[in-house]
């Protein structure tokens, strides 16, 4: 069996493949520290269990998860990440991943996420699944608002979620690897998309939709 990490923060890549050693002892793992690296060294049927994260730099575990699909239809891809929105795990699924599992779960969630998603078995961890079960949008969305998440791309939904957060444009820029004129660009259009006006009112509908939680701080901008 072989097993492909995709993640860009390495003492993660090494302590996911430690932890999945354990469940598959006699796996080949390898570990990638971009959706760019992962994806050029994809071969159909090298690899029986992908496990990525979602926030990576220059391509998105989601357009990754895309791409790899249309390589390989049946790739079990399991998300393991720190986005617990719930609108995330939803575009994940959207994006034809078989399991979604935070960062913040316990070893036996991973593990058995894993196991879960290798034998073709759909895997959400439990706090995030009874999220999706009772994600109901607010009563006072207008019906532009109730209908524009869905139809976002994947890369206009990771703008939103950074620019939610507080993230400024410069630090989306940075984590996008994109310029900060197409940044302000995506901005704008999530503005018009998404029927607000100002900051205030994109992070209210994120908090409505369950894409962040109250109280969220973005890191101070160097």
């Amino acid at each position: 069996m072989n097993i492909l990490i995709v993640d860009d923060h390495a003492m993660l890549r090494q302590g996911c493949t430690g932890l999945l050693q354990t469940a598959f002892p006699d796996a080949h793992i390898e570990e990638a520290d971009s959706a760019e690296s992962a994806y050029a060294g994809f071969d159909s049927g090298r690899f029986q269990l992908v496990v990525v994260d979602a926030n990576l730099p220059g391509m998105s575990g989601l357009e990754l998860t895309a791409r790899l699909l249309r390589k390989q239809p049946d790739l079990p891809i399991l998300f393991f990440s720190m986005y617990e929105e719930t609108s995330m795990v939803q575009q994940a699924l959207d994006a034809g991943a078989l399991g979604y599992v935070s960062k913040r779960c316990e070893p036996t969630v991973l593990l058995n996420a894993a196991r879960s998603v290798a034998a073709g078995r759909r895997y959400i961890e439990h706090e995030l699944s009874m999220q999706l079960v009772f994600r109901r949008p607010g009563s006072n969305a207008s019906q532009a608002q109730s209908h524009a998440l869905p139809d976002m791309t994947r890369r206009e939904f990771e703008v939103f979620v950074l620019l939610a957060k507080g993230e400024s444009v410069n630090q989306i820029a940075d984590t996008l690897s994109l310029s900060s004129k197409t940044i302000s660009n995506y901005a704008t259009l999530l503005k018009n998309k998404l029927g607000v006006r100002s900051s205030g009112e994109l992070v209210h509908l994120a908090i409505q939709y369950g894409v962040i939680q109250p109280g969220v701080m973005s890191r101070p901008e160097a």
